[in-house]
C-alpha cells in the first residue's frame, strides 16, 4: 500500500505544478496578447489613435495618420517605459512629450504638421515611427 500512496502523491504533486504553471502563464501573458490582438495598424486614421507601450515593444510600431490626429500612448507593461523623440524631430513643444510613463500612465500629443517622427523607448530600446500625411 505504501508504493501506491507514494505514486498518488507524486502524481498529485506533478499535476499541481502543471496546473500552477498554466495559470501563471495566462496571468502574465494575457495582458499583452489581448491588446496586441485588438490593435491592428491602419494605413491612415483620424481623430485619436492609441499606441501601447508594452514590455514587448510599441504596438503598433509604425503608424501613418492624417494631420490633426492625436496619438495617445498607454504603458500597459509591467515596467516603466518612455516615449522619447529623436533630436532631429522638429515638433513644437517637444520637451513636453519626451516623458517616462509608469505602468498604466498615458501621454497624448496632437500631430499638426506633416512629416516623419521617430521615437524610442530608452528603457527597453524599442523604436516607433509616426508618419503624418
Amino acid at each position: 500500500m505504501g508504493l501506491v500512496q507514494n505514486k498518488f502523491w507524486a502524481f498529485a504533486f506533478v499535476s499541481g505544478v502543471v496546473v500552477f504553471s498554466i495559470i501563471l502563464y495566462f496571468l502574465f501573458s494575457a495582458r499583452d496578447e489581448k491588446i496586441s490582438a485588438s490593435v491592428i495598424p491602419q494605413v491612415s486614421r483620424e481623430g485619436e489613435v492609441t499606441v501601447y507601450a508594452s514590455d514587448k515593444g510599441f504596438n503598433p510600431e509604425n503608424i501613418t495618420i492624417k494631420s490633426g490626429t492625436q496619438i495617445k500612448w498607454i504603458n500597459n507593461g509591467s515596467y516603466k517605459h518612455s516615449v522619447m523623440f529623436t533630436l532631429s524631430t522638429s515638433l513644437d513643444n517637444l520637451a513636453a512629450i519626451n516623458e517616462y510613463l509608469e505602468p498604466g500612465e498615458t501621454l497624448s500629443f496632437k500631430f499638426e504638421n506633416a512629416g516623419e517622427y521617430s521615437y524610442v523607448d530608452k528603457t527597453a530600446n524599442f523604436v516607433g515611427k509616426v508618419n503624418v500625411k
